[in-house]
């Protein structure tokens, strides 16, 4: 158990920094506009569905598969504190 607790913890915190540091780049835009197009958010999509794919395979693997529904919890909960 004590295991898991460290992976959720571990989890949880690599996303609130990824979260973070993209807030922290949206924040410090000089301004200027870029070209969104939509190969660009295609490719985003992609890379976001194998990412889950993979989180699926290794979780299986592992015989953890209820760790991701954890972590999102965690995540949901600790956002709550921040927010109040």
């Amino acid at each position: 158990m004590e295991r898991s607790g460290r992976n959720i913890l571990r989890g949880a915190l690599a996303l609130l920094l990824t979260f973070s540091a993209q807030g922290w780049a949206f924040a410090a835009g000089d301004g200027h506009s870029h070209d969104h197009s939509g190969e660009k958010m295609v490719a985003s999509a992609d890379w976001k569905a194998k990412l889950k794919a993979q989180i699926q395979r290794e979780e299986a693997k592992e015989g953890d598969t209820g760790r991701t529904a954890q972590v999102d919890k965690a995540m949901s909960t600790l956002m709550q504190e921040i927010r109040g």
